[in-house]
């Protein structure tokens, strides 16, 4: 028994022991068995699922290769946290890494004209992580941008203004902003949507240009107050400088040469708010302007329309004073200057002149051309001023501006503006216009009253290009009715005086000063830019006696006009009339046989009369009587 009990409590340690270590085994099998299964669990299905993403969008492999999209990459990010948390390794606290993206908005102006067809663009340029983006227009201070935005792409877009008219124009130039923004990825770890970021481009909305063509004989320079109005409202202009001699077809090139230079220069920044010498002012994208021509340069802009340089630049065409239909004028000039060229040089001169005649070959095939469309065009003429309507008989009208007819600016279907404006202060280089005082209703040619120069030419001007219409301020069909005038033009050396028949007197005064005893409808004017010499004009038909006194020895000329209620004009015209100190001529209006009459010049009478000297030797003797009688007074 014992024995058996022996091996009976032998066998027992055995058996236990062994069970135990079966038992460690099978622990550590299941925990090997668990951790496999919880790898593929965890692990194996994402990565199948990241390597069908990356097989899809960028090719095989764990890593980031150029041009994978991001999608794969937060798949892969997903699958990582999901693993690791799966593994246990995720319970630590990490610090948040949130994305964030930029927007930057460019482009190559800062503005645009608004002419109807120039264009603005801006490019949005995107980097970092970001969920959405946008790129859109927004003007300053509430206004409504006017115009057509087109969308190129996500990242682009154009801007093309209405051209500026009535409703609006950009003298003062409209502000706006193209703004681009971008919204960052949203974090896992974030609780709020991240901020959006902005960029901003700042860009102006302009009145189209200006450029001015000047007529023949003249220059850039004739354009000076009608430039300095411009400057002071807001306008940018340019300008052109050409021969008056040269042929119009080569004036034209010129002048299609001269405004690709000038819309560059726009573009370049050297003309809104900066100079011609360095870009310091805005580049404004602009493709047209609006030109302000007068007499022939409305031809010469005419001609580049009309041509094949023609480069679609032109929104607005002004004509002022242009002979459309030539001028009657020009022929005689032409014929008396080449007549003296030829005796000279032997060949004609002034081709510009030839082809502004009537009926000039230059003319005719001129207005063969139809309008070119896109173009809106205008005339402005001037009137009430004694202009050559013919040959025969050297035929007179009021209708014009002492150069060019009424009749001649005038085109089909172009609206036709009349204004109370000569022709330019040349025109008295002109036969038949040398005097500077035939205005119907003004006083002579004065810087003040031309057409590139005057308040109501420059008013008409500018209505048209802003509103495209204007008031008419004289009646372009009627021909205007004079009043009647008497004008009185002298070249020195000599004093011109006038008398009525009270004895009134306009003129000079011993003390060089103007005197005026006539009154209102008298004038006078003496050396200046508007008139050589000395010139006075009384307003009605009176009886006006000019007196001619002499300065010093030389010669005079001397001219009368008498102007009719009904616009007829007479002329008494005297030249190299000799005089001196001691001579002076008259000139009675009253008499039927006009004509200088010569006579001395009348000495001044003295101030002081025969009784002047009485009254001074009486006084003395007064005085001596008294001082005799005070002395007598002291010694008694």
């Amino acid at each position: 028994m014992d024995e058996g009990l022996k091996r009976l409590a032998g066998k027992t340690p055995y058996r236990v022991a062994t069970i135990k270590k079966s038992n460690w085994i099978i622990f550590w099998l299941i925990l090997i068995i668990l951790a496999s299964s919880c790898h593929a669990l965890c692990f194996e299905p994402d990565i199948i699922a990241h390597k069908q993403c990356l097989d899809a969008k960028c090719g095989t492999g764990y890593l980031k290769q150029p041009g994978c999209s991001d999608p794969c990459y937060a798949k892969l990010q997903e699958e990582q946290d999901a693993y690791d948390k799966c593994m246990g390794e995720g319970e630590e606290e990490e610090e948040c890494q949130e994305y964030a993206c930029q927007a930057m908005v460019t482009s190559d102006f800062d503005g645009v004209s608004a002419d109807g067809v120039s264009k603005i663009k801006f490019t949005m340029v995107l980097s970092g992580d970001y969920e959405e983006f946008g790129l859109e227009l927004n003007p300053k201070g509430g206004e409504t941008l006017k115009g057509k935005v087109d969308k190129i792409s996500d990242k682009e877009i154009a801007f093309t203004p209405d051209s500026a008219d009535k409703s609006k124009n950009y003298l003062a130039p409209q502000e706006a902003y193209a703004v681009g923004w971008c919204i960052p990825k949203m974090a896992a770890c974030e609780t709020q949507s991240p901020e959006t970021y902005l960029s901003e481009k700042p860009f102006t909305i302009e009145q189209p240009p200006l450029f001015f063509v000047h007529g023949i004989w003249s220059s850039a320079e004739s354009w000076e107050t009608f430039r300095m109005r411009v400057r002071k409202e807001g306008w940018h202009h340019g300008y052109i400088s050409y021969s008056s001699q040269d042929d119009n077809k080569y004036n034209a090139k010129l002048l299609s040469d001269e405004l690709q230079k000038f819309i560059q220069m726009v573009k370049d920044g050297k003309i809104y708010n900066g100079n011609r010498i360095s870009a310091t002012g805005k580049k404004i994208s602009a493709t047209k302007v609006d030109i302000v021509s007068h007499s022939m340069g409305g031809l010469v802009t005419r001609y580049y329309i009309g041509s094949y340089m023609y480069q679609n630049n032109i929104r607005k065409f002004i004509m002022m004073g242009t002979p459309n239909h030539g001028a009657w004028g020009t022929k005689v000039l032409d014929t008396l200057l080449n007549k003296a060229f030829e005796s000279i040089w032997g060949v004609p001169t002034y081709l510009t002149l030839q082809q502004m005649k009537p009926n000039a070959q230059f003319i005719i095939d001129l207005n063969k051309q139809p309008l070119r469309q896109g173009i809106e065009y205008y005339t402005i003429a001037g009137t009430g001023w004694w202009t050559t309507k013919g040959l025969e008989d050297i035929y007179f009208t009021w209708r014009g501006d002492g150069v060019v007819l009424v009749d001649s600016v005038k085109l089909p279907n172009v609206p036709l503006y009349c204004v109370t404006n000569i022709h330019s202060t040349q025109v008295r280089w002109f036969p038949g216009w040398e005097h500077p005082l035939m205005a119907l209703g003004g006083w002579g040619i004065r810087k003040d009253i031309t057409l590139t120069t005057s308040e109501e030419s420059y008013g008409t001007a500018r209505n048209l290009l802003i509103y495209g219409s204007a008031i008419n301020l004289a009646d372009c069909d009627e021909e205007p009715k004079p009043t009647a005038q008497l004008i009185a033009w002298l070249k020195c050396p000599a004093t011109l005086h006038a008398y009525d028949e009270n004895g009134n007197h306009l003129g000079l005064n011993k003390n060089g000063q103007v005197e005026n005893t006539i009154g209102e409808g008298a004038y006078y004017v003496t050396d200046s830019d508007e008139t050589v010499g000395q010139a006075i004009r009384i307003n009605g038909d009176k009886k006006i006696k000019f007196v001619i006194v002499g300065n010093e020895s030389g010669s005079i000329d001397f001219t009368f006009m008498r102007v009719s209620d009904d616009g007829n004009v007479t002329e008494n015209y005297f030249e190299n009339v000799s005089i001196d100190k001691k001579t002076q001529y008259t000139f009675d209006t009253s008499n039927e046989a006009l004509g200088l009459v010569k006579g001395e010049v009348k000495v001044a009478e003295s101030g002081y009369k025969w009784y002047m000297p009485a009254i001074a030797i009486f006084a003395i003797v007064c005085g001596i009587l008294i001082l005799l009688t005070g002395r007598k007074k002291r010694k008694t």
